[in-house]
């Protein structure tokens, strides 16, 4: 039996290497299917009646679906790219390996997928998310989406701690218009930001807006299967991270930018067992295999759910707080952690 890698170019590729050598470790078998290589890499389907049948192909080695045990989708969310082609010749073989992808999974959506494509559209949006949450007994932010002037301001007065303004949801999935280069991390606002003139763009789109829960650190919690691995992201010793911690301090070593890590400091931590249950519960009801979660530890040791993420990437905590996320991945797609969603 074989474990298929989905990415859509070579590059993304990469960042499942170490989940590939480590299923080769445990003495499983996997191949890489690079959707923009379409030379290298083929797919076949064939449905007739009630019979499915078909095979990839990566470079001279082809696989027959019934041989396939689990798919790692990873970063499936974003469209392949064919810069050789002209834009609207490109767009539409975009739309067709898209759709060859979902009829595909739908074929094979019984097998170990990591993560199941329903999780990518209806498990991200926030509000869902901190609603579930809730529901499985984990401290949220109160929260409000809307584009009303009047019910933002009055949700924004409440807190004379300031709340946090946020995306509504992670852009969507797999979407075949261009992407906007608008980029939104966790900006803190007070009621003093709250003017008639900024409000009153307000219908134009909905926001996000939470409770702004003080942090002594945040947390960046990995759930495969019924695993958890938690890493410790001292945040508020760097005045640049202490709001979101993805503003990364920065070096210059040749002629590139690399994290700072005198400066940006994370190191292996573990959750109470209490949140660590309520974490896997959240990630099964949100159907998630997979899902990397962000929460706060308050000044007061309260431990708050903000967000969880279906394709978070993981190399960074992986490499800097030694937390073995690529091998339980690796257990999980090879059914050897004993879970089932």
């Amino acid at each position: 039996m074989v474990v298929v890698v989905f990415a859509p170019t070579a590059e993304l590729a990469s960042h499942a290497s170490e989940v590939v050598r480590q299923i080769s470790a445990e003495g499983g078998d996997s191949v890489t299917f690079v959707l923009s290589d379409p030379r290298a890499c083929r797919i076949t389907l064939r449905t007739g009646g009630r019979k499915v049948s078909g095979s990839i192909q990566v470079q001279s080695r082809r696989i027959a679906i019934s041989e396939i045990e689990a798919v790692l989708g990873s970063f499936i969310d974003r469209v392949p790219r064919f810069p050789d082609m002209s834009p609207e010749v490109a767009k539409f073989a975009q739309e067709e390996w898209m759709s060859a992808y979902y009829a595909f999974y739908q074929l094979t959506r019984l097998r170990r997928w990591v993560n199941p494509i329903e999780s990518y559209i209806f498990g991200e949006s926030k509000p869902f998310q901190l609603h579930m949450a809730g529901m499985v007994g984990l401290a949220t932010p109160d929260s409000i989406v809307s584009n009303d002037e009047r019910e933002v301001r009055h949700f924004a007065t409440d807190f004379a701690k300031g709340v946090a303004l946020k995306r509504v949801s992670h852009p969507p999935r797999g979407s075949l218009r261009p992407g906007s280069k608008l980029r939104l991390y966790t900006t803190k606002l007070t009621r003093d930001d709250f003017t008639p003139s900024r409000l009153s763009s307000l219908g134009h789109c909905p926001v996000h807006i939470e409770d702004y829960i003080e942090k002594k650190t945040e947390l960046r919690t990995y759930v495969v299967g019924s695993k958890v691995y938690t890493a410790e992201i001292l945040s508020q010793g760097y005045e640049g991270t202490k709001i979101d911690w993805r503003h990364y301090p920065t070096r210059r070593v040749g002629n590139h930018l690399e994290v700072d890590y005198d400066k940006w400091k994370i190191r292996k931590t573990s959750l109470p067992s209490s949140v660590e249950r309520r974490c896997v519960t959240l990630a099964r009801r949100l159907g998630m295999r997979y899902a990397a979660m962000d929460l706060i530890r308050t000044p007061e040791g309260e431990y708050v759910f903000l967000e969880a993420n279906s394709s978070g990437a993981f190399a960074f905590v992986e490499a800097h707080a030694k937390l073995p996320i690529s091998r339980a991945l690796a257990r999980h797609l090879l059914g050897r952690d004993g879970f089932a969603l």
